[in-house]
């Protein structure tokens, strides 16, 4: 399965899911990096701005399918 990477709509920071679960935030403008899990545990780096619900979206578990509801 791919990465989940998301620019941030309003900062300009890049969230992308690692393989082991946690979130990188990159600050594009100063070129900062941090990283955090999906709660918002920072796990080391510069970046301590982040937004928690864009943060728990990329580095949240995907629903299965069998999950989803379908609406037909």
């Amino acid at each position: 399965m791919k990465a989940m990477k998301v620019r941030h709509p309003l900062w300009n920071h890049e969230y992308e899911q690692q393989a082991d679960g946690s979130v990188q935030i990159v600050d594009l403008d100063s070129g900062s990096v941090g990283a955090y899990d999906r709660y918002g545990h920072r796990l080391g780096g510069e970046v301590t701005l982040y937004d928690p619900q864009l943060l728990d979206w990329v580095g949240g578990k995907p629903l299965r399918r069998e999950t989803v509801a379908d609406d037909s």
